[in-house]
């Protein structure tokens, strides 16, 4: 042992990373059949903090088609 105390900085997730991961998971397994754990574990954030983010479920699914959207008008 060396005496250093490592860590790991981990960067802020934001609203983008969220939908970015609930995208890739709805896109094979559909809306109905997501639940909201499997989305903050892929975002890389506990479930409780999804709320902070989002107030349900289905205002995710509103802003993931919203951000959608987006990105199908940019191409």
């Amino acid at each position: 042992m060396t005496g250093h105390i490592s860590f790991c900085m981990k960067r802020k997730v934001d609203h983008t990373d969220i939908l970015k991961a609930g995208l890739e998971i709805m896109y094979t397994k559909g809306y109905n059949a997501t639940g909201i754990k499997e989305i903050a574990d892929a975002a890389g954030i506990l479930k409780g903090s999804f709320y902070n983010y989002f107030s349900s479920k289905e205002e995710f699914g509103k802003a993931l088609l919203e951000y959608y959207k987006i990105g199908i008008m940019a191409r």
